[in-house]
């Protein structure tokens, strides 16, 4: 699997090319054992919380995607504090711990 700014080559050996939300349903959907991911980070640890059963490697580790790192665990506890009857949604390209303590988190 590989996103959408990646070089062409690997866009010719990749059997799903998407964006993130794209990528992440084709992983589920593809039941495969071991998924090769060209992309960033987020993705990936996507893909390995979607795919218990699964491999997931990911080539190039230092592939990052800084927005994702612009909200961390520490600012949803804060947030909370502040507005305790407030759901908490994320972007599916937040962070999985993140995520974790979101009520919900939008995929579009």
């Amino acid at each position: 699997m590989h996103t959408t700014i990646k070089s062409p080559l690997c866009r010719t050996i990749a059997d799903f090319v998407g964006d993130s939300l794209e990528l992440s349903i084709n992983a589920i959907e593809a039941n495969a054992k071991l998924i090769v991911f060209a992309g960033v980070d987020f993705i990936v640890e996507q893909a390995t919380m979607l795919n218990e059963n699964a491999v997931v490697l990911h080539p190039n580790p230092q592939a990052k995607y800084p927005m994702a790192k612009m909200i961390t665990v520490e600012d949803v506890r804060k947030a909370r504090s502040m507005h305790p009857n407030a759901p908490v949604a994320m972007y599916v390209n937040s962070p999985a711990e993140v995520k974790a303590k979101s009520d919900l988190y939008k995929e579009t």
